[in-house]
């Protein structure tokens, strides 16, 4: 059942860029008007963005009972299919030849930022996020794309980043039965402010012996930051809350990447991001090292340097960061007195459930190198799992490719 189930993936992937050609092909039937139109009649209007052809605006109404969708909608895909043809050529190759669905491609053509980029900032993107195509589980696809729209057109995202200053708000609505719902929209640093100020109050409460659900105890904590007889306490963990954010510098790049939630950030905005944070400074880790030690316990150093590595969950297609995961010998650990068996080269990041797979499930795990893993399913399925995402075994990782690990 697990071929056949591959069989009906190749098969909605295959149906999806075919369902992209044809809407294309349509496009390119409908790339005419009348010479003299009368008023009212078809014109060519912009549906896709820069470098992408016009089009004959009755192929919505054309499209869209076919699809079974609005025109608004019908109008929406031929906007995302041009883009992907014309702007987009790695990603919609991609599409085509089967490595990822329609609807991922739609998602690239989507993505914030990319339909301010000219064509060749856009092309650029597109050359850099095609080699994670298929490897990278979707999510780190979009982080990654995120970075890059970022790095494309740095005074763009600027532009964007100011803009989206003067949308903030806080709303409430009051739900009755006692409740009210409280959404807002902050600019990144004062979220993180908030939130570790939050996440304090929850630390001291179920330090103190709180059960309460921890859901409960950030609206709890919320609600004490407003209340001025604990407006001294509140001050004083806004000032100076605990926070760890792993940054990665590039001396030729305006973004830097950010380990966690908060995606790519300027330069210009690290500061504002860390002013009420007590910064640490940690040594840079050489990946060329090989640290090891004899012990089953795995030190600070030799930890940091295999997250620092592997930043994601080494099973195929996985999307949890490597902070807070398990360590896995690859290589069981044996008590025998073999030296060197706790070594970077023989550690993983996994989750439980990846580390139970291996331990109870027959699912086998070998590091061949440092950083890349081979895992051999219960049914006999090969994947390889290194920097640059998940590879069927066959598909040989091109060790000169992009540097997708943040994305």
């Amino acid at each position: 059942m697990a071929d056949e189930l591959l069989g009906v993936l190749s098969l909605e992937r295959s149906l999806g860029a075919t369902k992209a050609l044809l809407v294309a092909g349509l496009v390119d039937l409908h790339d005419t008007v009348a010479s003299n139109p009368a008023p009212g009649a078809e014109r060519l209007v912009r549906s896709g963005h820069e470098g992408t052809p016009l089009v004959a605006e009755f192929l919505y109404a054309e499209l869209a009972p076919l699809l079974g969708v609005t025109i608004p909608a019908a109008s929406a895909l031929v906007s995302d299919v041009i883009d992907l043809r014309h702007r987009l050529p790695r990603t919609w190759a991609a599409l085509l030849a089967g490595r990822v669905e329609l609807w991922q491609g739609l998602q690239v053509a989507q993505a914030k930022g990319m339909r301010d980029l000219d064509r060749a900032a856009a092309a650029r993107v597109d050359r850099l996020v095609e080699p994670c195509l298929g490897r990278l589980a979707w999510r780190r696809v979009l982080r990654k794309l995120a970075g890059l729209i970022v790095a494309a057109d740095t005074e763009a995202a600027a532009a964007r980043a100011e803009r989206a200053r003067g949308e903030q708000f806080v709303r409430v609505t009051h739900d009755g039965d006692g409740m009210s719902t409280l959404v807002a929209r902050l600019r990144t640093a004062g979220a993180v402010l908030l939130g570790a100020a939050v996440d304090g109050y929850v630390r001291q409460e179920v330090a103190a012996g709180s059960t309460e659900q921890v859901d409960v105890l950030r609206a709890e904590g919320l609600v004490r930051l407003a209340t001025p007889t604990a407006a001294s306490d509140a001050a004083g963990t806004l000032r100076r809350p605990e926070a760890t954010v792993v940054v990665h510098l590039s001396p030729d790049s305006e973004v830097v990447r950010t380990e966690g939630d908060l995606g790519p950030v300027l330069k210009a905005h690290l500061a504002e991001l860390l002013q009420h944070h007590r910064i640490r400074v940690l040594p840079v880790v050489d990946l060329a090292d090989h640290p090891q030690v004899d012990a089953y316990e795995v030190p600070v150093g030799i930890g940091r340097h295999v997250r620092a590595r592997d930043p994601f969950e080494m099973f195929p297609f996985s999307v949890r960061g490597s902070r807070g995961l398990d360590l896995d010998h690859c290589d069981p650990w044996r008590d025998d007195g073999t030296r060197g068996q706790t070594r970077a080269a023989n550690l993983a990041p996994l989750g439980r459930f990846a580390h139970r797979a291996k331990t109870h499930g027959d699912f086998e795990l070998t590091q061949t190198a440092p950083g890349i893993l081979a895992w051999v399913t219960r049914l006999g399925y090969e994947w390889l799992v290194d920097r640059q995402g998940t590879h069927p075994r066959g598909d040989v990782p091109n060790a000169g490719g992009a540097d997708v690990s943040f994305g």
